[in-house]
């Protein structure tokens, strides 16, 4: 039962840290000139809090790299 709790701490964490690291690909998004990026970046920010499933597949590489 402890190494359950542990790994569901582990989950809550990296979902936390997810869906920050989403909220700030957002303002790397609408930092820049492109109305395209912004969006996709707000739409990445958004999706990593509701993610039930993994959270890395939410986050576009297009929305943090372009």
């Amino acid at each position: 039962m402890t190494l359950l709790g542990k790994v569901l701490e582990m989950g809550a964490s990296f979902f936390i840290a997810s869906a920050v690291s989403g909220v700030v690909s957002a303002f790397i998004g609408n930092s820049k000139k492109d109305n395209s990026i912004s969006q996709t970046a707000s739409e990445t920010g958004n999706a990593g809090k509701g993610s039930s499933g993994n959270v890395n597949d939410d986050i576009d590489p297009g929305a943090v790299f372009a």
